[in-house]
């Protein structure tokens, strides 16, 4: 497979030669059961550098779109707004998280400024897009009603360590993702009320 990070973006150059691996422990050792659930396959992590400014980036591939897409969610913050990186973003004024094909990214720098956004848009450009089934994001998101939808608190989870981490309502036994479950959550918020909804999806109707 391609490097997840060159040693040289847009005019910014890695500081050191990137840290890679396939542990997920190695990763982010306090969701290494969250990103083995996902799929990790394997991830990359780098400090780049250009003039005074600074990007720390982490690329984290999966085995499919279904993968990257829950690891996004779940790497989301809630107080993130909506950013058009990728797939799909979200970004606040010192972290994006933006997901496409298989992969993940998540950057942090000081200041998000327009430099940093340049490079992160070539990384997005970049990375690699999977023609095949394990490019095809999941399908359940779909079935959200998007009327009064945050969509900032979207959680997706194919394995209770994610779903419960990220706030699951209902208990993981009753979910039972041995069935091969997935479920995603998300809170609604209007003048009549706020509540939560929990959709699950099985692959048979058994």
């Amino acid at each position: 497979p391609s490097p997840l990070l060159p040693p040289a973006l847009g005019g910014w150059s890695a500081t050191a030669a990137p840290r890679t691996g396939i542990d997920p422990a190695a990763a982010d050792a306090a969701n290494a059961s969250i990103l083995k659930e996902y799929g990790l396959k394997n991830f990359a992590s780098a400090d780049y550098g250009h003039g005074g400014h600074k990007l720390a980036i982490q690329a984290m591939r999966f085995v499919d779109a279904t993968g990257a897409y829950g690891a996004f969610t779940f790497y989301r913050k809630a107080d993130m707004r909506p950013d058009d990186l990728g797939r799909a973003g979200a970004a606040d004024g010192r972290e994006v998280v933006f997901w496409s094909g298989t992969t993940l990214v998540d950057a942090t720098s000081d200041h998000m400024g327009s430099e940093e956004r340049a490079v992160l848009k070539a990384l997005a450009a970049a990375l690699p897009q999977n023609a095949g089934p394990e490019g095809v994001p999941p399908s359940l998101p779909r079935y959200l009603p998007p009327a009064s939808l945050e969509g900032s608190t979207v959680r997706y989870a194919i394995g209770p360590d994610a779903y419960l981490k990220a706030g699951g309502v209902l208990p993981a036994e009753v979910v039972d993702f041995s069935r091969d479950a997935e479920a995603i959550t998300a809170e609604y918020r209007s003048r009549d009320g706020n509540g939560t909804l929990t959709i699950l999806e099985y692959p048979t109707p058994q």
